[in-house]
């Protein structure tokens, strides 16, 4: 079985561009619209003991919670959750410095496939973004 994924866009086209790119290489995809949904889909995966091995947070939605505040409630029931943060604006704070909102990494929109997967596998590896250990 591949790494399970949780995916937060509230772009229908992108969500399934997202699926269709990590299931052809084998991980498993889950896709929510907006924070709460994925904060929800975190914790049940957690209670099923089927848990994300990452998350793929979408900055801003329109409606609803955003990746920031998705972001801090996972991590307030995983302290370990491996997350990315995915947007379109490269010139947010949060770009410059991942760590200190709770992320991981960047996935800078629009990306290519190879950056995508990239992130991704670095992010379940465990290397932090800018971590030279």
């Amino acid at each position: 079985a591949g790494a399970r994924i949780l995916v937060m866009d509230d772009e229908p086209v992108l969500r399934n561009m997202l699926r269709d790119m990590l299931e052809f290489h084998g991980a498993k995809a889950i896709l929510v619209e907006d924070g709460l949904q994925a904060e929800r889909a975190w914790e049940d995966g957690i209670r099923q003991g089927a848990p994300f091995h990452a998350g793929i947070l979408d900055l801003v939605v329109d409606q609803g919670l955003g990746g920031l505040e998705a972001a801090r409630r996972i991590r307030s029931m995983d302290p370990n959750a491996r997350l990315l943060v995915c947007s379109g604006y490269s010139n947010d704070p949060l770009f410059s410095d991942p760590d200190a909102y709770g992320f991981c990494g960047t996935i800078q929109k629009p990306f290519r496939l190879s950056e995508l997967l990239d992130s991704v596998a670095k992010s379940i590896a465990g290397t932090r973004h800018g971590d030279h250990s």
